[in-house]
């Protein structure tokens, strides 16, 4: 990438052709097709949303470990067998599930005398 990178014209050809490809030729032409639409879809990404959620520390963060993990994961694969660009969107949509989720606190009971005592009105 280094090498394509720095070149224009015919040598980005040739460091095309000197390329060591460590997947298989059909996967490489599926990633260099979808490579603009995956640069667009990491730009539009949200990553104020997924840092937000990154930074839970309640009830919600194992959840928001979970959604970080995911993501994790799929950088990690073979964008011919997880395409990065969906997990960004399930990500997202996770995020904003899991930040819109209120938590309700139940009110205290109410307080009732001790069985025996006597309760005087004024």
């Amino acid at each position: 990438m280094d090498s394509l990178s720095a070149a224009e014209g015919v040598p980005v050809i040739e460091a095309f052709a000197r390329a060591t490809v460590e997947t298989s030729s059909s996967a490489m032409g599926t990633s260099l097709k979808s490579s603009q639409a995956l640069g667009e879809k990491l730009r539009q990404t949200n990553w104020q949303l997924l840092e937000a959620v990154r930074q839970l520390t309640d009830h919600r963060k194992t959840q928001a470990d979970d959604i970080w993990s995911g993501l994790k994961d799929a950088v990690q694969k073979d964008e011919y067998v997880m395409p990065l660009e969906s997990s960004l969107r399930t990500a997202e949509s996770r995020a904003i599930a899991l930040l819109a989720t209120v938590s309700v606190t139940p009110p205290p009971p109410p307080v009732t005398p001790p069985v025996g005592s006597v309760v005087r009105l004024r």
